[in-house]
């Protein structure tokens, strides 16, 4: 799934689709570890700790990502995914930078935190 800037950290938009996708998976009696249910009557979870995420620096590599999530169940020889939420790629917005850093010793930033502005950006003192 490649998601473009959000009000929500990357960490808390993977929670909530895991969250949905186990009640969906229950309420179909697709949950795979429903005969491990503990003494709490929990079943355990399917999904890995954490969640992998890569921020995109670039126009072509969102849309490589984006490429390689369309062509994914193909080569697992399952049908194409369409997804009523899912929306074209239009481009970066214009003034928009990946990644945004502050340098102490120079005291100045530098693209590096995700989400800036570039006319959001303002000289920086050391500290």
């Amino acid at each position: 799934m490649v998601i473009a800037r959000h009000t929500y950290k990357v960490e808390q938009i993977a929670n909530l689709l895991k969250g949905e996708a186990t009640k969906q998976l229950k309420q179909a009696g697709l949950h795979p570890l429903s005969e491990q249910i503990d003494t709490k009557g929990r079943m355990p979870t399917p999904w890995a700790h954490r969640e992998w995420k890569v921020f995109l620096d670039s126009e072509e590599a969102i849309e490589n990502a984006i490429r390689y999530v369309e062509e994914n169940p193909i080569k697992e020889e399952q049908p194409t995914q369409k997804w009523s939420f899912v929306t074209p790629f239009a481009g970066l917005d214009p003034g928009w930078i990946s990644y945004h850093e502050f340098n102490r010793s120079t005291g100045r930033t530098r693209p590096w935190v995700p989400g800036l502005r570039l006319n959001e950006v303002s000289p920086c003192r050391k500290v």
